[in-house]
């Protein structure tokens, strides 16, 4: 199976930076990718890469859209963890100020919105087409 789904300097293109740790991203984007995209139905060749340029455009924007989307919302290793905003210690509390936390990113499922929308609008979601 084809995996991952960008390369790192497609990714470097999309984020304006090439990230420290960019093949460990695309790899976990492209994981979520197949994982949203398991009852897809789509022509494939005998190495198992989609035949058909719109899938694979699809397929590599959703895993840019991915990582962009997880890194705005504070996850900047692709786990789905985000930088909190606020923690206690004991009687300690402790909150950033407002306007410096992440913008909170929409999910759904493992996939963030914008990755999400990428995939549907290919027909990639094993959802009949609204």
């Amino acid at each position: 199976m084809p995996f991952p789904y960008a390369t790192s300097e497609q990714l470097r293109a999309h984020l304006g930076v090439l990230p420290a740790d960019a093949d460990q991203l695309l790899v976990r984007a492209s994981r979520d990718v197949r994982h949203a995209t398991r009852c897809a139905v789509y022509a494939v060749d005998e190495n198992g890469e989609a035949t058909d340029l719109a899938v694979v455009v699809a397929l590599r924007d959703a895993v840019l859209e991915q990582i962009a989307a997880g890194r705005a919302s504070g996850d900047k290793t692709g786990l789905g963890a985000s930088t909190p905003s606020s923690f206690s210690i004991g009687r300690l509390s402790v909150s950033a100020p407002t306007g410096t936390t992440a913008a909170a990113g929409v999910k759904v499922g493992a996939l963030w919105m914008q990755a999400w929308l990428v995939l549907d609008d290919a027909g990639l979601l094993g959802q009949p087409q609204s």
